[in-house]
């Protein structure tokens, strides 16, 4: 019997070694359960910030251009005379002849525009090479930037009549 009673506390050791055992898996689950919710938290969380991220990167982008484009207005509202705004307003105009009589001034402010971006030349047709007097749409044409800087130049005028 004494055996028996040996082997009942051996069992009874090992039923309850076996009971912290699983206890301790129970517990390490819970644990790694935890985790992997937190981790799925985490991984939302950061999804929220990179989109939270992209929404200021471009609001800044926008604001940055925003105030570089008037900067940029403000710049070209002053950047030409008067003689080279009479130039690209005659060349924006639908008149078929834009006569013109050649003198250094006037080849002068044709480059100016073209430097600017605001006018181009036709291919094989140079301002130094067109003759005493002509058709000024035989040479040169205005660009989308000189038409922009039209559009810029009459908004800026409205708001000035209205001020």
């Amino acid at each position: 019997m004494a055996d028996w009673i040996a082997i009942g506390t051996v069992v009874t050791g090992v039923v309850a070694a076996g009971a912290a055992v699983v206890q301790a898996w129970a517990a390490l689950q819970a644990k790694l359960e935890a985790q992997k919710q937190q981790i799925e938290v985490n991984t939302e969380l950061i999804k929220r910030l990179a989109e939270i991220e992209q929404i200021v990167n471009n609001r800044l982008a926008a604001i940055e251009q925003v105030v570089n484009n008037r900067q940029e207005k403000e710049i070209y509202t002053t950047i030409i005379n008067d003689y080279e705004l009479k130039h690209l307003q005659r060349l924006a105009s639908s008149e078929p002849y834009l006569k013109y009589v050649k003198r250094d001034s006037f080849k002068q402010e044709l480059r100016r525009l073209r430097t600017l971006g605001l006018i181009e030349s036709y291919l094989n047709k140079h301002i130094g090479s067109m003759p005493r007097e002509g058709n000024l749409r035989d040479y040169v044409k205005i660009t989308e930037r000189g038409q922009d800087y039209l559009e810029v130049i009459s908004k800026r005028n409205q708001r000035n009549n209205k001020d």
